[in-house]
């Protein structure tokens, strides 16, 4: 179980750079420099051996820490027999009331739109609004790079923190309200 180990390491790191990008505006992705301190072992260091062909159970969670030299994100970490993914943030409570979700990508769209698409209708079922009300927006940073998305309501920043990602098979948004 090699890949899931290395993905479960790769996905909280992923996950910690963008917390760290928030922060600062100009964190650079250095992740042989990172440290991944999992709260409780993995499955495949336990029980997962005896499971055939060496699935997860769907659903296990887990807990870890990056560190990044002085600084720490804390990260839940999520995997199923299909996918590895991590939720990151700069203290532990945001991380019990944030809201995500994994979702596959239905064939024929594009991975950015359709997550855009997801996460929009996600918010206007959560705060009972109409989704045409919300965007999400990649306003350009000093250097002319795209930043983090932000979510606008009405063409105006909301401050919700909002995070996307998409990659293969899967997209994935999370919020906290």
């Amino acid at each position: 179980m090699p890949d899931a180990a290395l993905w479960s390491f790769w996905a909280c790191k992923e996950a910690a750079y963008k917390v760290f990008s928030k922060q600062t505006g100009d964190a650079a992705f250095l992740p042989r420099r990172w440290s991944v301190c999992l709260e409780r072992p993995l499955p495949w260091e336990g029980f997962a051996q005896t499971q055939p062909d060496g699935i997860f159970p769907a659903g296990w969670t887990g807990k870890a820490v990056v560190t990044a030299e002085e600084r720490r994100v804390f990260c839940r970490l999520f995997i199923t027999e299909t996918h590895v993914h991590s939720l990151a943030a700069d203290e532990t409570g945001a991380l019990e009331r944030a809201v995500a979700r994994v979702v596959p990508l239905q064939n024929g769209w594009g991975a950015s739109v359709a997550v855009r698409e997801s996460l929009v209708t996600a918010l206007a079922d959560f705060f009972r609004e109409d989704p045409s009300l919300f965007t999400v927006v990649r306003p350009a940073r000093e250097d002319g790079l795209p930043g983090p998305p932000l979510l606008c309501r009405c063409g105006a920043a909301t401050g919700l923190d909002i995070s996307l990602s998409h990659d293969g098979q899967f997209m994935a948004y999370a919020f906290l309200p």
